[in-house]
């Protein structure tokens, strides 16, 4: 209990990039806290704060905490899909550029695929035999991974259903290669090229499942391509953020966000103050 409960700014000369995200503090819907992490110039990262929820005003409140002199060397914030805080850092941070990473993108087009294996599997199963079903929730996790991570034999199954269900093989299809681009395109510049040419793809086919990603990224396109400004992601937040569920797991107590800060702090900072 002798370390402080709220970040030292004095311990930085600055911030580079900033990271937001949330976190259940426990099971079940309403038990979200907001983490800020930051990662330095050095490629350090550093937690700035446990806040009590993810509101707009709590977000904005901290980042306008930050010192002046601190605020001008934030370059870039990086978000999960929440408008609170796209709308905190606008208002706090002005100059700094906001970035939502493709992971949190992905999601939706992964699920798009998953909605309609299912529909698909249905229609295909409703006059089988259970003997004769397409084991639908075999194919599910074979579904949402990579071509080229699967084994012969796994790749052997998802031809053959792709053999009874075409419009299933066209969904998955153009998921892959929204992978591909969101991988390898090297700038935005390029991205913005690929991406508008993916989407005109995903109209012409006539899926639907896709209506979800097309609408986020109408909405987020900005920010989306900003994760292409010298491949920015936001990999590090997840990885803390994993570290802070291990964490919750590990120890009892922390529920309460200052003795999660104060935990944070002692994992991350205490190893490179005492090495």
């Amino acid at each position: 209990h002798g370390l402080a409960p709220t970040v030292d700014w004095t311990a930085f000369s600055a911030l580079e990039t900033l990271g937001i995200d949330e976190v259940a503090l426990r099971k079940g819907h309403g038990h979200y806290v907001a983490v800020i992490w930051a990662r330095d110039a050095d490629g350090q990262n550093h937690v700035l704060a446990v806040l009590p929820n993810r509101l707009q005003a709590t977000v904005q409140s901290f980042l306008e905490s930050i010192p002046d002199t601190l605020k001008t060397t934030v370059r870039r914030v990086c978000i999960d899909l929440w408008e609170g805080s796209a709308s905190a850092v606008a208002a706090a941070l002005p100059k700094a550029q906001v970035v939502v990473d493709r992971f949190h993108v992905a999601v939706h087009d992964r699920d798009a695929v998953d909605a309609l294996r299912q529909a698909e599997c249905r229609r295909l199963n409703a006059d089988r035999s259970p003997e004769r079903a397409i084991p639908t929730a075999a194919l599910r996790p074979l579904l949402r991974r990579e071509w080229r991570s699967l084994n012969p034999d796994q790749q052997g199954k998802i031809i053959e259903l792709f053999e009874q269900t075409p419009i299933l093989a066209r969904a998955y299809v153009l998921r892959t290669l929204l992978t591909a681009i969101f991988e390898s395109t090297p700038d935005r510049a390029t991205a913005q090229s690929r991406l508008r040419l993916w989407v005109t793809q995903v109209k012409a086919s006539g899926l639907h499942g896709f209506d979800t990603f097309l609408n986020t990224w109408e909405h987020w396109q900005d920010k989306i391509l900003n994760s292409f400004n010298g491949r920015q992601t936001s990999g590090f937040v997840e990885g803390l953020n994993n570290k802070l569920k291990l964490l919750k797991r590990r120890c009892f107590g922390l529920d309460d966000p200052t003795e999660l800060f104060r935990r944070l702090w002692l994992d991350i900072e205490g190893p490179r103050l005492w090495a």
